[in-house]
């Protein structure tokens, strides 16, 4: 067909060269040396149209079929891109987790709304997410089918692997086979064509299944024919000759190969690539099974009736032992036969099958015609015995027992010599022969009698009365004559030694010896050598110790040595129980030996590791490229620093696990959360973590050693935004952040902590913060106490301190794929340092890093309370501060002098000590010089150190303080506390108690007062702090006797007794006593108030207020005056437009 269409393309194209203009036509030239070539013109292409069953065939082979190879290859790597069943199962459970917590939002709005249209509107939604639901359960059933086990069988031949994928499978051939199914086998001839893999120097390539083999052309050799004559001295032995030696040789090939043990060679190539099919010799060398293996064989079990190691199997007596299970009363004569026995015949008056005799139904004289009528009937030993008469023969039994003529045993003329037993076979006889004799009278020695293998040789016999000796360890030959060292053995011993040749000198030539070691369960082999010394050769093709990770040859290869250099450097540690050295010399030179010994170790996998920017490694399962011992749990926990992540770049993943992950398992943690599930092979793109911990578990089951894994990691920097260590005295963090997790962790110096205030976020709100939040925690992991957990929309959060000096921020976001472009949030900290000290003993306490220079831009506020009634003295026992004076400038450009200076004007870059005697009371230090001692007003003083830069390098402050006690007045920070004066109160003009409430906290008072009689001049007055500023107000003031029991919401209460008559000689009683206590403002719902002024909150605000809540306020005011209510912040949950739900009702009493 071809043929015929190439005909006709060349007529086209003279056609062409005729009627058109030269140079604009495609060309065919012949030149001299016989090339045809095709030319087509610039910017054309040269196209064959065939049909769909034509062939294109070069040099035998057909490109047409290549190039459907081709495609059918194109095709499987479009399949593989396919998305797994269990991608698809996982993108579908998280789709169906995002379903359920809509569904649950809507159905909380459906419960909470009371308009009809939009509880309809909202039942609608719920209505077709249930549909969706449906939906998605549909396509997980087919997802849950494998197309892999339909029918319980396996689609992909020739050991092809089966992924299961939606609605179709995909099959990963082995070498050699392609297609849907693995059923096309790949033709290497085309495939390898003109390339260094394919038939060399005009080789022949010949396709077989599964692979190929070239037939060199003359004068090339090789398994590619791609070596010229070549000697063994100068080339490659292995690719001359392959399993075997190559020596030079006058023949075409200029060499020949000595096939190692269980190979040979073609005819057409001296290689030794074709392994030798033991098991299909004229002698087989086992016993009974044999099963060929590549360069070997081994022997199955003896068969049933033999004992012996496969190769030489001894019949076993049977009858040796319990007469052979044949019976013994009565007794029947047990046969020994070659692989089994057999029983006799019961005797006379008695049945069964020679195993078991049981008398026979008749078995008494008594019984008629139990013997013949002219026998004698006796009755013997519980047993009938009928005794024929003289001139007649026969056992007597029945009316056939006796007869006339004189009976012979067929036997009786079979003698059978040396022991033999005479038994009948069919109407003829034969000998059975004991052991070591031979014919039909067992008459002649067979060639095992007498033994001919000496050493304890055990023989066997073959066809034609040949023999074959199975000598004993340490010997060797036909007969088993020659004697040498024995070595190789299995050593069942968690430590011992190896010491060969054991009796020193040199080790024997065309050695062969296997030494397998083993150790107990869940632990691994720690091997040292101390001596080494073999022939040394290229790739250690003549003499060398080869050691194996595991049990046999076919374990990971550990490596081949030879040489005087020990393996390994001294040292091999194994990842399996097991290990296996097979050393083999040739028949040349000889050295020394080698001396080894061990010990056993746990199995150790793993590890903790402190990384840094640009530090990378390799990762590999134990024993890899080997696989992985049974039952190992291994666990890698990596850390960078605060503002790096992790990449991870997959080599290879090979787990012998299943899609339900319920066998072999690699797992990979980002931080505390499970991002990546391996549980069967693949190899997958690299992966990038958010965080800077990084944990991978690999775990093996207790069935198959199937499983290996290897990666690499780098440390590189973290996404913009993403995670760092702040250690600046102060910073902004955050922004916009599409990470899945980042980790900030601010540090400040030891002896310092840090004030954090969130600026802003816009989070998703999730039940739990699980799509997106920010969490805080006081220390520097997240195993410390959390402090806040933040999502949603923005609300106000309370500045938060630490216990010490570190904080971590924590950022998670678990929508990955949807990219957020408004800022995911914003907080700010601060520096500072603080501290309470409480009497009434007397104290002293330095700044931070004192006497070393203290630090940078940090507020420190020292609090220092006495019991009440007593005042505070405290003493600057060193006072070194880098000096810093103000330079601002008024309007017209002159420098404003201190004293003319506002707080609120003082310059950020400013070094000073600030003393608060009271609340309207301080003192404030710029200079580097020691102020004088000071007094407090009441038991509370505050000491405030602001930093800027310690330019100066000064060390700081060193307080003394003590205590001293005055007559009245004092500061209550407890949760409850009462006060009742015992005092004269005529003699001082003055007394303030201040209560002070922590945030969250309110005031309940109750409060008794009775004033002077006929002393208008006493009074006493109730002042409260304005939220946010630092001014109060008068809530009330009494000059007659009071009870007051009323909550205030304010954090500080001020108490203050005012005598005008100090000065007088006359004596004027007074009394007052309280007692209060700090409430929860969530508990906060309703009271009595009948102070000038106050504020009320709902319980709980500024956060919302709870359900099922009933609050009444009353306010009164004295008669003639009126309230005024000053709304600040008003919001309820409003449904009904009636107000039936939540609502605040305002009533006006006269």
């Amino acid at each position: 067909m071809y043929t015929f269409s190439f005909v006709i393309l060349l007529c086209v194209l003279c056609c062409n060269l005729v009627l058109c203009d030269f140079e604009q036509q495609p060309k065919i030239f012949i030149e001299d040396d016989g090339n045809l070539i095709l030319e087509a013109v610039y910017d054309k292409d040269i196209v064959f149209s065939l049909s769909p069953n034509s062939a294109l065939n070069i040099n035998d082979v057909n490109l047409m079929e290549i190039l459907n190879a081709l495609q059918e290859n194109n095709t499987q790597v479009e399949a593989n891109s396919m998305v797994s069943t269990d991608e698809l199962t996982k993108q579908l459970n998280a789709f169906k987790r995002d379903l359920r917590g809509l569904e649950r939002r809507l159905r909380n709005y459906v419960n909470r709304t009371r308009f009809n249209k939009l509880r309809r509107d909202l039942r609608s939604g719920l209505f077709k997410i249930r549909q969706l639901q449906g939906r998605i359960e549909s396509i997980e059933r087919d997802a849950r089918i494998d197309e892999c086990t339909v029918n319980n069988t396996i689609p992909c031949k020739n050991g092809g692997s089966c992924y299961d994928q939606f609605n179709d499978f995909i099959c990963l051939c082995t070498e050699g086979w392609v297609g849907k199914t693995c059923d096309s086998d790949v033709d290497e001839c085309a495939q390898f064509n003109n390339t260094d893999l394919g038939c060399q120097n005009n080789g022949r390539c010949i396709n077989t299944p599964g692979s190929y083999r070239c037939e060199c052309a003359a004068g090339f050799s090789g398994i590619h024919c791609r070596l010229r004559e070549m000697i063994c001295e100068k080339y490659n032995g292995d690719e001359l000759c392959g399993h075997g030696t190559c020596v030079s040789a006058n023949n075409i090939h200029n060499y020949t190969c000595i096939c190692d043990v269980g190979w040979t060679y073609t005819n057409s190539s001296p290689a030794c690539v074709i392994d030798i099919n033991e098991c299909e010799l004229h002698t087989n060398p086992c016993h009974s099974e044999c099963i060929n293996m590549p360069g070997s064989f081994k022997c199955g079990p003896c068969p049933n009736g033999y004992t012996g190691n496969g190769i030489t199997c001894l019949d076993l007596n049977e009858c040796a032992i319990d007469n052979g299970g044949c019976s013994l009363i009565p007794k029947v004569n047990c046969i020994n036969t070659e692989g089994s026995y057999h029983c006799g015949n019961c005797p006379e008056g008695w049945l069964g099958d020679g195993h078991i005799c049981i008398p026979a139904p008749s078995n008494d004289c008594s019984s008629e015609n139990i013997c013949h009528p002219k026998a004698k009937c006796e009755y013997i030993s519980d047993t009938v015995v009928c005794t024929c008469s003289v001139g007649l023969s026969g056992h007597g039994f029945g009316e056939n027992g006796c007869k006339s003529e004189i009976a012979t045993h067929p036997c009786e003329n079979h003698e059978c010599k040396n022991n033999g037993t005479c038994e009948v076979n069919g109407e003829g006889t034969r000998c059975i022969c004991p052991e070591g004799y031979m014919g039909a009278t067992c008459e002649k020695n067979d060639a095992c009698h007498p033994n001919p293998c000496s050493n304890g040789g055990s023989c066997k016999l073959a066809p034609k009365n040949k023999y074959r000796c199975a000598c004993q360890r340490g010997t060797t030959g036909k007969n088993c004559e020659i004697q040498r060292e024995i070595c190789g053995s299995v050593l069942r011993q968690e430590t011992g030694e190896v010491i060969y040749p054991p009796e020193g000198g040199n080790y024997e030539n065309r050695e062969r010896c296997a030494w397998i070691i083993r150790t107990t369960t869940n632990k691994i082999l720690n091997i040292t050598f101390s001596k080494f010394d073999l022939q040394t050769s290229l790739d250690c093709s003549k003499d060398f110790l080869q050691i194996h990770d595991g049990r046999s040859l076919s374990a990971q290869l550990v490596g081949r040595f030879c040489g005087s250099d020990l393996p390994r450097g001294g040292t091999i540690i194994t990842s399996h129980q097991e290990v296996f050295f097979w050393f083999r010399t040739d028949n040349e030179t000889t050295s020394t030996g080698f001396k080894f010994s061990w010990v056993s170790q746990p199995h150790t996998c793993g590890g903790q590791f402190e990384l840094g920017m640009g530090n990378s490694d390799v990762i590999k399962s134990p024993g890899y490229p080997g696989k992985t011992p049974i039952n190992r749990e291994c666990e890698w926990e990596l850390e960078a620093s605060f503002g790096y992540r992790f990449v991870l770049r997959f080599y290879e993943i090979n787990l012998g696990g299943d899609s339900n992950c319920t066998q072999d398992t690699l797992k990979i943690y980002d931080s505390d959360r499970l991002v990546k599930t391996f549980c069967e092979s693949e190899k997958p793109a690299p992966f990038y973590t958010s965080s800077n911990i990084i944990s991978i578990h690999f775990h093996t089951d207790a069935f198959r050693e199937d499983s290996s894994f290897q990666l690499h990691y780098e440390v590189i920097p973290s996404s913009p935004n993403c995670g760092g260590i702040f250690t600046e005295p102060r910073a902004t963090i955050g922004g916009h952040i599409n990470a899945e997790i980042c980790l900030y962790l601010i540090q400040q110096p030891p002896g310092t902590k840090i004030k954090l205030e969130i600026l802003n976020y816009n989070l998703l709100d999730s039940d739990d913060c699980d799509l997106q939040k920010v969490e805080i925690f006081n220390g520097k992991t997240d195993e410390y106490p959390l402090e806040k957990r933040i999502c949603g929309d923005f609300k106000s959060v309370s500045p938060i301190i630490s216990e010490g000096n570190y904080l971590l921020i924590r950022y998670e976001y678990a929508v990955v794929g949807l990219k957020i472009d408004t800022l995911s949030f914003e907080a700010r900290y601060s520096r500072i340092c603080e501290d309470k000290f409480f009497g009434p003993d007397d104290g002293i306490f330095m700044t931070p890093n004192y006497p070393n220079p203290y630090f940078d831009h940090m507020t420190c506020t020292y609090d220092i309370y006495g019991p009440l009634g007593s005042v505070i003295h405290i003493k600057f026992a060193d006072f070194q501060i880098s000096e810093s004076v103000p330079t601002l400038l008024d309007e017209d450009g002159h420098n404003v002098k201190l004293k003319q200076l506002n707080d609120s004007d003082v310059d950020e870059n400013l070094n000073f000590v600030e003393v608060y005697l009271s609340k309207i009371s301080k003192r404030r230090f710029y200079k580097n010089a020691t102020p004088e001692p000071l007094v407090s007003s009441q038991n509370h003083l505050r000491i405030i150190f602001k930093t800027a830069e310690n330019s100066r390098r000064a060390r700081g402050l060193k307080i003394e303080y003590s205590f001293e006690t005055v007559r009245c007045g004092g500061i209550f920070t407890e949760s409850r506390n009462s006060y009742e004066s015992n005092e004269k109160l005529s003699d001082v003009s003055y007394c303030e108690w201040i209560i002070e409430a922590p945030e969250n906290k309110h005031i309940s008072l109750t409060l008794t007062y009775t004033p002077p009689q006929n002393a208008n001049n006493f009074s006493l007055s109730l002042h409260s702090k304005l939220p946010d500023t630092k001014d109060e107000k008068l809530l009330a003031s009494y000059s007659q006797n009071i009870y007051l029991n009323e909550v205030f919401h304010t954090s500080v209460l001020t108490i203050k007794s005012v005598n005008g008559l100090t000065n007088s000689s006359d004596y004027f009683p007074a009394y007052i006593s309280f007692n209060y206590t700090l409430v929860d403002s969530a508990e906060n719902c309703g009271g009595n108030f009948s102070t000038r002024f106050g504020v009320l909150t709902s319980p709980g605000w500024p956060m919302p207020y709870g359900n099922d809540l009933d609050c009444v306020w009353i306010i009164m005011a004295p008669l003639g005056h009126t309230i005024e209510l000053v709304p600040k912040e008003f919001g309820l949950e409003q449904v009904s437009t009636v107000c039936d739900d939540d609502f605040l009702e305002i009533r006006q009493f006269v």
